[in-house]
């Protein structure tokens, strides 16, 4: 009993709550069909941890890029990278739009395998960014990107 009372009080000190040591990577990757709960749960997750985050991996439709996204807004991740997001049901160049709330910490963008068919207008309002990976993006070569 006195364990948990012990770790209960932990999870309510910010200092451990924001810390990017223990919440600074965090890697999401689910093999079955999208399901919106999770995407908000997620972004819910992300939202109370936003500050600790500073890099986040998406990967094989972990939910919807919009609604996990917007749990980074006024957060300070530095590292994004959304790999195989097909079938989410937003264009992914849709679903970038939350990132102009990381315009000044986002400085990695990797999306890969995303099926873009153009560069997101969206990404020009990432001012801080410094490098910008669209591997496997064969959608972006057929239109001359």
């Amino acid at each position: 009993m006195a364990l948990t009372s012990c770790c209960r009080g932990l999870w309510t000190r910010s200092d451990v709550t924001d810390s990017p040591v223990l919440w600074g990577a965090i890697a999401a990757s689910r093999r079955q069909a999208a399901r919106p709960d999770l995407s908000v749960s997620l972004a819910a997750w992300l939202a109370r941890h936003n500050a600790a985050v500073r890099s986040l991996q998406l990967s094989c439709g972990a939910g919807s890029p919009a609604v996990v996204l917007a749990g980074l807004a006024g957060g300070a991740v530095s590292n994004l990278e959304m790999q195989d997001t097909q079938g989410v049901g937003l264009e992914v160049g849709e679903a970038l739009a939350p990132l102009v709330h990381l315009s000044s910490s986002l400085t990695m963008l990797q999306l890969s395998c995303c099926r873009l068919g153009r560069i997101p207008p969206q990404l020009s309002a990432l001012s801080a960014l410094q490098s910008l990976s669209l591997p496997g993006n064969t959608g972006l070569a057929a239109a001359g990107e």
